[in-house]
């Protein structure tokens, strides 16, 4: 074990869920390797600021809500989300909670590299209702400031199967206020849609017509929850920035696997379970498939994904801490 450069630690635990962290001098990750392998935290040191949120339900003890639906589990944070996503729904006859099955699974973990001038962790999870296996890599490289993952599927199944793949990137208090913005690449568009079964409490969730769309600021606190979205993109790439802040995050992905990206806004309109009103966040989302009504409708549709017998599907995507110009808001490296 180091305390310089980059270094891992891999046996700890947070409220009973097992736990692993990369660190080096810019960067904290902490990973909730027994839930989903959960991103709980991504802490730019300098200026010790957290891009992970926490819900006000927060991060419950294992033996409280091991084993329930996702919801009653969500602490925030991020979550690889595979193979179904979105209201609970079954697709052949197979029932799936909300956003199952891997961000509800236990993962194991390996030790891929461990020297001070790059870590890298290894995750693995089975499924248990589909026929798939899920490993994902986390590198990170000393006085870096970028976190890089690779991820991939295989179906170990003797039949074609689909599924739908996403990475579930939540933002909240304190970066998130009204002035935060996200710029996407020119020439993406959004995606006209109605309400889905997300809305439960009869909030709005505004149509988006095929248009134009390049920057999305977040609404004032209070607004009713909204979800958007978008495809087009040229290149799998956001940023985030606030100028109420000096630093921002830019996500990039392989947006020929992921064409769509989710633009979830909950701003404490919703007054049913489970944020009644208490919760101001925005999740932007990288996702293979929409809506965000389950695996049958993806498949109908026409947006999930196929894998054959033995096939692999890898998946290349990164997060990184930019700088803000604050008269600007221009974030750059």
């Amino acid at each position: 074990m180091r305390n310089w450069g980059a270094r891992l630690r891999t046996d700890l635990q947070l409220c009973g869920w097992s736990a692993a962290v990369l660190e080096n001098e810019r960067l904290r990750v902490t990973l909730l390797v027994g839930k989903g392998g959960d991103v709980v935290e991504f802490l730019h040191k300098p200026t010790d600021t957290d891009f992970c949120h926490f819900t006000a339900m927060g991060l419950r003890r294992r033996d409280e809500v091991s084993g329930r639906p996702f919801l009653d589990q969500y602490e925030g944070g991020w979550q690889e989300i595979f193979p179904h996503a979105g209201a609970p729904g079954a697709y052949q006859g197979v029932w799936s909670d909300q956003h199952a099955e891997v961000s509800l699974l236990p993962w194991d973990l390996a030790v891929i590299r461990d020297t001070e001038d790059e870590v890298a962790l290894r995750l693995q999870v089975r499924c248990q209702r589909s026929p798939f296996v899920l490993d994902r890599t986390l590198v990170l490289r000393s006085g870096d400031c970028r976190l890089s993952v690779t991820s991939s599927v295989t179906n170990v199944g003797n039949v074609r199967y689909p599924g739908m793949w996403g990475q579930h990137l939540a933002f909240g208090a304190p970066y998130l206020s009204s002035g935060t913005e996200i710029t996407l690449p020119s020439g993406c568009r959004g995606l006209p849609h109605g309400p889905t079964a997300l809305d439960p409490d009869g909030g709005r969730f505004f149509p988006l017509a095929e248009a134009p769309i390049q920057r999305f600021r977040a609404p004032e606190p209070g607004q009713p929850s909204d979800i958007r979205y978008v495809t087009g993109f040229s290149e799998g790439r956001y940023t985030i920035c606030n100028v109420l802040h000096p630093v921002g995050l830019e996500v990039r992905w392989d947006a020929s696997l992921l064409p769509y990206l989710w633009l979830w806004v909950e701003s404490g309109g919703g007054s049913g379970y489970p944020w009644f009103g208490r919760e101001y966040m925005i999740g932007v989302e990288p996702f293979s498939s929409f809506p965000t009504n389950g695996l049958a409708e993806a498949v109908s549709n026409g947006s999930a994904l196929f894998w054959d017998p033995g096939e692999t599907k890898t998946l290349y995507w990164s997060c990184a801490v930019t700088h803000v110009d604050v008269s600007t808001g221009d974030a750059a490296w």
